[in-house]
């Protein structure tokens, strides 16, 4: 049987959060989140097209992996939804990796079980491969979702992965700190303000004040075009 991914969109942008911000990447959303689907998703969630499997495009793997450009960009960005709700996902992966060369980055809620990696020329099984990286976010109390934490997923972190905070308030900025006390990070610590709900100035104040390992991230795609698809 054929693997089938529900696609929301795909699309050539400009990454506009954490470690890449600023690279251009060819984008793949994935319809249908975890979160969304069971437990009504996060309060200031901003991809409500893609939080039910039914809103994307079935797409077959080969379909997927044959639109993705050989040449330019050279990186891929799984996101949606959530890339780790569906069955077969690794295979979809690591068959980018293999097939096109690109480097890619995950963006994952933070709630389901981050796979774990092989070495270079030994990726089999359920392991990803090493060109794959993760982006999880630690989900806070203004998310309202914040009881779903997986946070040993956080240990299964390496240096190229990233681990995000998204904040609406001090409340949220605290709980942030409170997790990083906790427990240890190998990968990049970004907090993120809440887009139009958390002044960017006021985080970064924060950050400063408190003498904070971390890095403030904007949305640039935001900043650029507005809310809107696509980009």
């Amino acid at each position: 049987m054929k693997l089938m991914f529900p696609v929301s969109e795909r699309f050539l942008s400009l990454q506009g959060e954490g470690a890449n911000v600023g690279a251009p990447e060819y984008f793949i959303r994935l319809s249908g989140c975890n979160l969304a689907e069971h437990f009504g998703g996060c309060s200031f969630c901003d991809t409500r097209y893609a939080q039910r499997r039914e809103q994307g495009e079935l797409l077959d793997l080969e379909t997927i992996l044959s639109g993705i450009p050989r040449d330019y960009p050279g990186r891929a960005c799984i996101s949606g939804g959530e890339p780790l709700y569906h069955e077969g996902i690794i295979d979809l992966l690591n068959g980018i990796v293999e097939q096109t060369g690109c480097f890619v980055s995950v963006q994952t809620n933070g709630s389901l079980p981050i796979p774990k990696y092989s070495p270079p020329g030994e990726c089999q099984g359920k392991a990803v491969h090493w060109g794959v990286s993760f982006a999880m976010d630690v989900k806070c109390p203004g998310s309202k979702m914040e009881e779903h934490n997986l946070f040993e997923n956080i240990s299964r972190l390496q240096q190229n992965d990233q681990l995000k905070f998204v904040l609406v308030d001090r409340q949220d900025y605290d709980y942030a700190k409170e997790v990083l006390k906790k427990y240890s990070c190998r990968g990049s610590i970004f907090f993120q303000p809440a887009y139009q709900i958390l002044e960017p100035k006021q985080l970064a104040e924060w950050i400063l004040q408190d003498k904070l390992p971390v890095r403030l991230s904007l949305q640039q795609q935001k900043i650029l075009w507005g809310i809107r698809r696509g980009v």
